[in-house]
């Protein structure tokens, strides 16, 4: 079955908010309260799944259509709680773990980036004492109450305490310990802070360093209860009672980013780190003064290049740590990550098994098993074996969608998640203890559409697309631009203009091209057939170029140009003609094309993660003046020797004026 949440509280029967006040809310041992279970390590606590799989897969439960997203699931209770967004809004989902039935959802802020790389919220929710606390990309912390959705309180956390350092927005789950919710804000004294699960007040807050994207870890040492934080350029323990800074490693200079949990076991702090950087494990041990506090001291324990984590968390179980070691830029729509997955020795870094079969995966432990869910929406049961990878089952789940987000488990029923769709499997052994209430079940498919994928248009890939591209990058695109489009489309532009200046000698009717024989139309036709063939070329060029050098070219601005050129050209035309029928056709098409290759340069960037390229669509806008003085001088003076000229400033103007935007940009908004 099928099901859509309504964003509607009147929508929700009204026999299911009855229910929903009857059902207890207190943890039970098959609970997954929070991201990475109940004990936040990626373990899940008794729990006894099935040895192997069907051939075609685990029992499917239920499965729920979503909005945008990457939120995971808590679960407690019966419920399982994530977050969502639709153009309306952003959204708490409870739905019943049985069946997937919607029991209530709470709006709490507009829809975030809908259109951007990655639109909708980040944070898993976490449940506690009958609560649930929930965490906005734009910072908003929120209590609700579990039964009911309720809202019990709401903290600004960017109007209290400031943020900095989450410019992909807040993407760090709350954890939820004893009565308080620890998360890394990056405020002024308030890098890390720690709220009352009550009413949301501080607690406690410490230091100033900037932020980033990973949820608080707890663990204890010799009788200290302890946090690690990932900031944007260190990692920080905490005492979690009163936020007292006892250990501090520095990691990094200038912009980093941290969103995979660092690893505690038998004394062992274990920090993997994104973009090839390797993991290094630290020897944790608490040294006490007389009458004083305990401090932490810290010694390299074992360093090693094979295992850096990203968005996938690794899992440390009985003395071995699994997880995938990122070697390359994360997966887009049109193919996986690259690297391996690994098993390594926990005290001494040593590798014992790698495996390319796994993929980027997630990864949670139970029952002796690993149950991972990789970056193509498959999922997979292997044995948590230290000599071997040994699969134990495989099913695709989403088969079109890139997948980040952690799966959850709880009594036997494993909720994994897409962008925007959400499945319920069952693991366990025998048939479910609560059978849902409607048996068939379907995985939904995504529209046609929706799986149309961009990559041959680029041909190729920027190796760190969420950099801005360095001036060297600006100059090579530039280049390309010039000789692969602009060359071309000059000396193409001035033969068919030469021809038609000659046809309007000899035929002074031009019923051909449906206008008169004045300079408006020589003018029209010259800028028109410039801007055409740019466009063309600069399509064309960039899926050539990146399928035979090394490095990554970009000629679309060329296209993007040409396309503003030509719609303004036929504009200007139709300003001095506005009666010319046939003038009026080629403007409205021109209008139309401008739209499209607008449109798909959008989606294109979108679908490969290039979010600051999307500055040349904007320069079009201001490319409109620079072009209008080109067609003026061309007016002004003999076409054949001021087009190239004229066309080479403008064209110049525009493409620079983009990595100029930005920096002044920065100036204005610091």
């Amino acid at each position: 079955m099928t099901r859509r949440p309504h964003c509607l509280r009147w929508a929700i029967p009204l026999e299911l908010l009855i229910a929903c006040c009857l059902i207890a809310g207190s943890l039970q041992g098959g609970d997954w309260p929070q991201i990475r279970g109940p004990n936040s390590d990626g373990i899940a606590v008794d729990e006894t799944l099935a040895d192997s799989w069907p051939a075609d897969g685990p029992p499917l439960l239920w499965t729920v259509r979503l909005g945008q997203g990457f939120s995971g699931f808590a679960i407690a209770g019966g419920r399982a709680i994530t977050q969502y967004q639709t153009p309306l809004g952003q959204y708490v989902l409870c739905l019943d773990v049985r069946d997937g039935g919607v029991l209530w959802e709470h709006k709490y802020g507009e829809a975030y980036d809908p259109v951007g790389i990655y639109p909708g919220p980040r944070s898993t929710p976490a449940i506690a004492d009958d609560v649930v606390v929930f965490h906005a990309p734009n910072g908003l912390l929120g209590c609700l109450d579990l039964q009911q959705g309720r809202e019990i309180w709401q903290v600004d956390l960017k109007k209290v305490y400031g943020l900095s350092g989450t410019g992909f927005g807040c993407a760090a789950s709350p954890l939820v310990r004893d009565g308080r919710i620890y998360l890394p804000v990056g405020g002024k004294n308030a890098a890390v802070v720690a709220l009352s699960l009550k009413d949301g007040s501080r607690l406690w807050s410490h230091g100033d360093d900037p932020a980033s994207y990973c949820t608080p870890t707890p663990f204890e040492l010799d009788g200290v209860e302890l946090v690690a934080n990932f900031l944007q350029n260190c990692l920080v323990v905490h005492e979690r009672r009163t936020g007292r800074e006892v250990w501090r490693l520095d990691l990094s200079a200038g912009y980093d980013e941290h969103a995979a949990s660092p690893l505690f076991a038998d004394s062992l702090l274990v920090v993997s780190s994104p973009f090839r950087a390797g993991a290094s494990a630290y020897r944790l041990q608490t040294e006490r003064a007389e009458g004083g506090d305990p401090k932490l001291s810290g010694k390299i324990a074992w360093q090693s290049p094979s295992l850096s984590n990203d968005t996938a968390s690794s899992v440390a179980f009985e003395g071995a740590i699994y997880g995938f070691d990122l070697k390359d830029v994360q997966a887009k729509a049109h193919r996986p990550s690259r690297g391996e997955f690994r098993c390594l020795n926990a005290n001494d870094g040593k590798v014992r098994w790698s495996s390319s079969d796994p993929g980027h995966a997630t990864v949670i432990v139970a029952d002796g098993k690993l149950i991972l869910f990789n970056d193509k929406g498959e999922l997979i049961l292997a044995r948590a074996d230290r000599d071997q990878y040994l699969e134990l089952g495989r099913r695709t789940v989403f088969e079109d969608e890139v997948c980040w987000t952690a799966p959850a488990l709880a009594d036997g029923r494993v909720i994994v998640r897409s962008h925007g769709r959400a499945t319920c499997f069952w693991l366990g052994v025998g048939d479910p203890v609560n059978p849902p209430r409607d048996a068939i079940a379907t995985l939904p498919t995504r529209p046609l559409w929706r799986r149309w994928h961009w990559a041959w248009l680029l041909g190729g890939e920027r190796e760190h697309p969420f950099m801005r591209a360095e001036p060297s990058e600006l100059v090579r695109w530039y280049l390309f631009c010039l000789l692969g489009c602009w060359s071309p489309a000059c000396v193409l532009s001035m033969c068919v203009t030469h021809r038609q200046h000659a046809r309007n000698t000899v035929d002074r009717g031009l019923e051909a091209i449906g206008c008169d024989a004045s300079s408006h139309a020589l003018h029209e036709w010259a800028f028109a057939s410039l801007g055409w063939t740019l466009i063309v070329l600069g399509i064309v060029v960039t899926p050539l170029a990146n399928r035979f050098t090394n490095d990554f070219v970009l000629t679309w601005p060329a296209a993007i140009y040409g396309a503003f050129q030509t719609s303004l050209a036929y504009s200007l035309e139709l300003w001095h003609r506005p009666s010319d029928r046939a003038l009026k056709r080629r403007a409205r098409l021109t209008g139309a094309a401008l739209i499209a290759i607008c449109a798909a340069y959008f989606l294109l960037l979108r679908d490969q993660s290039l979010p600051h390229e999307w500055v040349f669509l904007i320069c079009g806008v201001f490319s409109v003046p620079t072009t209008l003085a080109a067609m003026a001088i061309v007016r002004r003076n003999s076409w054949s020797g001021t087009l190239p000229l004229a066309s080479l400033v403008a064209f110049s103007a525009y493409y620079w004026l983009a990595p100029v935007l930005p920096l002044v940009r920065d100036w204005i908004m610091p």
